[in-house]
């Protein structure tokens, strides 16, 4: 969840190097939230999917809006569901 949401704020790629930029600063964020480095977050904690998702401009970005206005564990959930439903949707392309 923490990568679809930084996804989500991220520009949309405008390059093959920008994505991977974007990704590098993905991890990062992800790899300080968990305390850990930003090559174990990709392997092991960030779904490869969302990757995807994000090089083909699919994110969280409408969940991240609403989660704003929500309080709490609603705006967690909110975000927890956009997730799921981003990677189920990756599963079926």
């Amino acid at each position: 969840m923490l990568a679809a949401a930084a996804f989500a704020t991220a520009a949309e790629p405008a390059s093959e190097a920008a994505a991977k930029r974007a990704e590098a600063a993905v991890m990062r964020q992800v790899s300080e939230a968990l305390g850990n480095i930003p090559a174990v977050c990709r392997a092991s904690y960030v779904d490869p999917r969302l990757v995807e998702a994000y090089r083909s401009s699919h994110t969280i970005s409408r969940a991240l809006s609403r989660a704003a206005k929500a309080e709490g564990d609603d705006a967690r959930a909110v975000l927890e569901r956009a997730t799921i439903r981003l990677l189920s949707r990756s599963r079926n392309r």
